[in-house]
């Protein structure tokens, strides 16, 4: 593989120094050269690692919906410094992270026990602690909701006995 390759192959997403040397490894070159294929693409702004971390974090809890846990251990897989790690899932974004998580908790409650539930999520890499403490979050609003749609249903059936009995007094029935 030309350095040229490389460079399209590193282009079409972030990618890590580790994942880099693996691919080269697997392509069939010797370790001295790959690490010196890997130095030129990190000198010329191909690789990064910081960047490379910052797209991980983001993409797998937008698109995969893993938590901060799982995230760690996919970083810790490509071998990227403490520093970079922290760096990195700094960027999420505490209310976002949080909603996602309201909302896996709302599409699998009614598929899940909540045992099941909270495995589920933690095995996603939510923490126990989140997950425990949105439960109770959403548990109190389904409580206030339905005892307001009650509420409101009582009254709105109060109202039409009371309209149907005006409507009989004026003999419209």
């Amino acid at each position: 593989m030309k350095g040229l390759d490389l460079e399209h192959w590193c282009l079409y997403r972030e990618r890590s120094v580790y994942e880099t040397l693996e691919y080269l490894k697997r392509k069939g070159w010797i370790l001295k050269e790959a690490q010196k294929e890997v130095n030129r693409l990190k000198n010329n702004g191909f690789i990064n690692e910081e960047r490379f971390a910052k797209a991980f974090v983001s993409g797998k809890h937008k698109i995969n919906k893993w938590g901060k846990h799982k995230i760690l251990a996919g970083l810790q897989k490509h071998n990227l410094s403490q520093d970079i790690q922290k760096i990195a899932l700094s960027t999420l974004d505490e209310e976002i992270y949080q909603s996602s998580l309201i909302h896996l908790i709302r599409n699998q409650k009614n598929r899940r026990s909540k045992n099941q539930l909270i495995k589920w999520l933690m095995g996603r890499g939510f923490e126990y602690q989140i997950i425990v403490t949105l439960l109770a979050k959403e548990k109190i609003f389904n409580i206030i909701f339905l005892k307001n749609y009650s509420l409101n249903k009582i009254n709105y059936n109060f109202r039409s006995e009371e309209h149907t009995s005006e409507l009989q007094s004026h003999s419209f029935i």
